[in-house]
């Protein structure tokens, strides 16, 4: 009902029954309700009680339920800003486990890398310098010495058959390697190390010829009795004392078979005026003096 100019409100306006639209007041009411929802209550004011069917007309909110859903997305969002920031995306947890997974597959492929080379190292040191014979530590040359300082080296020629000078004493000549192969019955064989086929074979009569003083390298006798020894292959051995006609640390070889030949002492030794190349011979009337050098 509209009031008439100079009428009282309060005699013109009638309660708003059930079912019928809000007259001007009702929807004045329910905007000042909704300014002060958004922008609090004038100051000075005090702020009404608000009802949740004032609000949503939906009821009592329940619990965990955000009030306005336009509220509930910056909260939303700030929770999901606060995880990235914190790095606890799916897509970078992701990111970071595969990360992960990939150093321990490094550390371990590592460390088998090291297992192996631990186990490849002496190997490939085997390939390269090949396999020590069993009695490298006992490996020698035997050179004799003029007045002028000038050596005669045993030296399988060529790797073998023949033992010929060798004018140089260098130790890294395969070829200067020999040892001393120790009979039980006291004789003594010098056995050629150096590798090679004629490697094991031992210092005799040339070709094994029993009329050839020249030396080559032939079959060496048993250990245990000599039996099978090629001719020319056993020694008796004296060491130098200074006194004895050789200095200290000097060897001399006594050949057993040319001795037996030809009646006198026999002994192991290069010819005079020896070069590189010129052959050793076992029927050396006077002893000569070679000297042992490790290798």
């Amino acid at each position: 009902m509209r009031c008439r100019r100079g009428e009282e409100a309060s005699r013109c306006h009638r309660p708003i029954e059930r079912g019928q639209a809000p007259g001007p007041p009702d929807l004045a009411r329910r905007a000042s309700l909704a300014i002060e929802s958004a922008h609090g209550p004038p100051t000075g004011t005090e702020q009404p009680a608000l009802r949740p069917k004032e609000i949503s007309g939906r009821g009592p909110r329940k619990q965990g339920i955000a009030r306005n859903p336009y509220l509930a997305q910056p909260v939303r969002k700030a929770l999901t800003r606060g995880a990235a920031a914190s790095g606890f995306t799916r897509r970078e947890n992701i990111v970071t486990n595969q990360k992960e997974n990939t150093v321990k597959k490094m550390r371990r492929l590592y460390r088998i890398g090291a297992l192996v080379s631990v186990i490849l190292l002496p190997i490939g040191a085997v390939l390269a310098i090949g396999v020590p014979e069993a009695s490298a530590a006992s490996t020698q040359e035997f050179c004799y010495y003029d007045a002028g300082g000038h050596p005669a080296c045993l030296n399988a020629w060529g790797g073998g058959p023949y033992v010929n000078v060798e004018t140089s004493d260098n130790t890294a000549i395969q070829n200067n390697h020999f040892q001393l192969r120790n009979e039980s019955n006291g004789y003594v064989e010098l056995e050629f190390v150096g590798g090679g086929s004629w490697s094991g074979r031992c210092v005799g009569d040339a070709s094994n010829d029993p009329s050839n003083a020249s030396t080559s390298l032939d079959a060496c006798g048993s250990i245990t009795n000599g039996s099978g020894a090629g001719w020319g292959t056993q020694f008796q051995i004296a060491y130098g004392t200074g006194s004895n006609g050789c200095p200290d640390n000097t060897i001399f070889f006594y050949n057993n078979h040319w001795t037996s030949v030809t009646g006198k002492a026999a002994w192991l030794g290069p010819p005079n005026g020896y070069v590189n190349g010129s052959h050793f011979y076992l029927n050396k009337p006077g002893q000569i003096c070679f000297r042992m050098i490790n290798t």
